[in-house]
């Protein structure tokens, strides 16, 4: 617009001042070529300023340095809030693909996420998801309801398994790494019973989630109730998924070549198959949790990943 003036308007009109200059700088630099282009600035709404005198700059000073306090305030408050709610563990800004306001699970969409995350942990392509999302998930995009007809995109799965590449890289190098120095166990003798014991509690603990999280969005749960009954599930799931690991990891190890960093790498990259992987990552890994950092946004970072192996 600098530009423009320089050519030869004589007048501006704006829909309110506070569109033309937010900060007092960009104001000075609006004064310094009025000074050899003289013009006329005419607002819709609210009072003009003709900045070709005295009062009028005077006036247009006041309001411009108003505006940027108020600016400054307002982002302070937004901070503020925003700390608050993260302090609190409440939910921020608009709800992701599998959850729903307040951060409430959907548990069909949560399946669909955990499965887009074992696929691509075993190596399978954005693209290749996003052609089983579309092909055989049976699941609209969440984008569904903005002219997108349901289909899947890649850039949709990349938002949702934000910076996979690397993590990936990671998991698969870290797995490897632990394959190289590991023992395989000794199969227990009356591991049928445990087996069954185990997928009973899964079952019924995971049936308790869905339940909690219905409950809860009909509001019959308060939050703290909902929080409660939510970490006593999940842990029965854990606990449960470490006995049925311990019974399942000579199993899901057996043939690999143990030991041998280099033949690993070369099965887990030319050989061996997603289930194959996924039964491997299952029977090693305990947790995997990508802390927040305040300070790289959604960058990934190696540090702000805790995996946790199996014993």
């Amino acid at each position: 617009m600098l530009a423009r003036i320089k050519t030869g308007p004589s007048r501006v009109v704006v829909w309110h001042v506070d569109r033309l200059y937010r900060r007092p700088r960009e104001l000075e630099d609006l004064i310094d070529l009025v000074e050899s282009h003289p013009i006329r600035i005419e607002a819709v709404m609210g009072a003009a300023f003709d900045l070709n005198t005295h009062e009028g700059r005077l006036m247009a000073r006041q309001l411009v340095a108003m505006a940027a306090y108020e600016s400054g305030h307002k982002a302070d408050r937004i901070r503020r809030a925003n700390r608050q709610k993260a302090e609190r563990g409440d939910w921020h800004g608009a709800p992701k693909f599998g959850y729903g306001l307040g951060g409430v699970v959907i548990p069909e969409q949560a399946v669909v996420v955990r499965e887009m995350a074992d696929r691509f942990l075993a190596g399978q392509s954005l693209r290749s998801i996003t052609k089983w999302l579309n092909e055989e998930s049976g699941v609209p995009s969440p984008r569904a309801d903005k002219g997108t007809l349901g289909v899947w995109h890649a850039t949709t799965v990349k938002s949702i398994l934000v910076s996979a590449p690397a993590l990936e890289e990671l998991v698969s190098g870290a797995v490897i790494a632990r394959l190289a120095v590991t023992e395989l166990p000794t199969p227990s003798p009356d591991s049928s019973g445990v087996v069954g014991d185990a997928m009973a509690r899964i079952v019924a603990a995971r049936a308790r989630l869905e339940d909690l999280a219905r409950d809860y969005g009909a509001g019959a749960l308060s939050r703290a109730e909902f929080h409660a009954a939510r970490v006593a599930a999940q842990g029965a799931i854990h606990d449960a998924e470490l006995a049925l690991g311990k019974v399942n990891r000579a199993s899901a190890l057996k043939g690999l070549p143990i030991g041998d960093e280099a033949a690993l790498r070369y099965a887990w990259a030319e050989e061996w198959s997603i289930p194959q992987k996924r039964a491997i990552l299952t029977s090693l890994i305990d947790t995997l949790v990508v802390n927040p950092d305040p300070n790289c946004g959604s960058r990934f970072r190696p540090e702000r990943v805790d995996l946790l192996f199996k014993a």
